[in-house]
């Protein structure tokens, strides 16, 4: 029975080639898998693409002259002074050697204050 043992364990030890070799398979067969979900996603997404519908032609309309894009103003939400700390900081970075040496200084943080303390004033203890 010890005799057995032994020679089951020295059985089960592998050289580095069969490591090697079934890494090697193991990774071939991961990649057949990722290639033939890849081949299917395509198939089927033949089935769900969009087909161009035919589009009947439009009589050409009299079309008033568009503005000047510098002429048309935009609504971003983003105030002058936050849009010059994003475009400063956007130069800063591509032209800095180190990039990650930006440091800017704080913004007008009182509208966090405000509503941090309305949170916390609404949920009293009891």
């Amino acid at each position: 029975s010890m005799n057995t043992l032994f020679f089951a364990a020295a059985e089960a030890v592998q050289t580095k080639t069969e490591i090697i070799a079934k890494g090697l398979v193991g990774i071939v067969v991961v990649l057949g898998i990722l290639l033939s979900l890849t081949i299917i996603i395509a198939v089927v997404s033949l089935f769900f693409k969009e087909r161009p519908k035919a589009v009947a032609p439009v009589a050409a309309a009299p079309v008033a002259p568009v503005p000047a894009v510098a002429a048309v103003p935009v609504a971003s939400g983003i105030g002058d002074a936050h849009l010059k700390v994003v475009i400063a900081a956007a130069v800063h970075a591509v032209f800095s050697r180190r990039g990650a040496g930006l440091q800017l200084a704080p913004g007008d943080t009182a509208w966090a204050d405000e509503g941090r303390r309305a949170i916390f004033q609404s949920r009293k203890l009891k």
